[in-house]
C-alpha cells in the first residue's frame, strides 16, 4: 500500500468507546503504525462521566499507550 499519507489526525472522540476499538483493529493499527506520516492525537476537551472524569491530555496517552503500545510511531 502506497503512503500518501502527511499527517494522521486521531480524535477527538470517547477515549474507550469511539478512539481504542478503532486503533485496536489490527489492519487499521498496522496502517497507522506504518504510516511515515506525523500522528497527531485530539483529546476531547471535556471529560465523561465514568469514563474518562478527571483524566489529564498524558492519563489519555498513557491509557492509548497500555492498550496499543509505545511503539504507535509519534502517536
Amino acid at each position: 500500500m502506497s503512503d500518501l499519507s502527511d499527517l494522521i489526525v486521531i480524535g477527538p472522540g470517547s477515549l474507550y468507546t469511539s478512539i481504542l476499538p478503532n486503533l485496536l483493529v489490527p489492519d487499521i493499527h498496522s496502517a497507522i503504525r506504518s504510516s511515515r506520516a506525523l500522528k497527531i492525537y485530539v483529546a476531547n476537551v471535556a471529560t465523561q462521566t465514568g469514563e474518562t472524569e478527571g483524566f489529564s491530555c498524558e492519563d489519555h496517552v498513557r491509557v492509548l499507550i497500555e492498550h496499543i503500545g509505545d511503539n504507535f510511531a509519534n502517536l
